[in-house]
């Protein structure tokens, strides 16, 4: 291998490095939102089967709740992104909540598979890098 050859190596083995930081925090980041979604998908559930004035432990974030009256049973409001929030029935917030769990269930499957790919390729880059760095010292 010559020095250039050695260079693109190492340089090679720095992205791939920064990929895989890269993807492992895309993958912490999906991770906390799918827990997010089943705790809003869960609390759908126990919405549903509230009835008006029943008191319910609502959700506030960081594993806190507060209590609260259901005043209506029947209509949430629901986040669809980009910071919009519609009007919908718990059954059609509940199955939009768990279609939404699915495809991120999905995506963090699938980003663990393109982490241990770059790992694989990583760690063998990386062998090559440092045999031939000891070649060299010899």
């Amino acid at each position: 291998m010559n020095d250039d050859e050695f260079q693109q190596s190492i340089a090679a083995l720095d992205v791939l490095r920064a990929q895989i930081d890269s993807a492992v925090k895309q993958s912490q980041f999906l991770q906390i939102s799918l827990e997010e979604m089943i705790r809003t998908r869960d609390t759908f559930a126990m919405l549903a089967g509230a009835s008006e004035g029943d008191e319910i432990l609502a959700p506030v974030g960081m594993s806190s709740f507060i209590r609260v009256k259901v005043a209506d049973s029947k209509l949430v409001v629901v986040g669809i992104g980009n910071r919009v929030s519609v009007d919908m029935n718990t059954e059609d917030a509940t199955k939009y909540m768990a279609s939404n769990i699915e495809k991120t269930s999905e995506v963090i499957k699938k980003l663990s598979s393109a982490i241990e790919e770059l790992d694989g390729k990583a760690r063998t880059l990386a062998v090559v890098v440092q045999q031939e760095y000891q070649k060299r010292q010899q």
